[in-house]
């Protein structure tokens, strides 16, 4: 399991762009938080992949910690299901 999560973080890391756009508009600014969103997450999972605990428990927990935090808002995956959070 824990070599299919890794494979996943590295398909997420080449979506994350490294041009920086000024939001301008709603759509554009959904798109800026969703990209530090991905940035940030990716961040913590390559944290937790070298740490040497047990990955995929921690995995589970940090799952279950953003469905929390994200309930309700534009990142959670069950608010929206086709929104851009869905897509990849």
């Amino acid at each position: 399991m824990k070599e299919s999560i890794l494979s996943l973080i590295q398909e997420a890391q080449a979506l994350v762009s490294n041009e920086t756009i000024a939001p301008h508009d709603v759509s554009s600014l959904k798109s800026y938080v969703i990209q530090l969103e991905l940035v940030q997450e990716l961040e913590v999972l390559n944290g937790l992949a070298e740490s040497g605990d047990d990955f995929e428990a921690a995995f589970i927990e940090r799952c279950k910690a953003r469905s929390l935090q994200n309930d309700g808002t534009c990142l959670s995956f069950t608010e929206m299901p086709e929104g851009t959070v869905n897509q990849y």
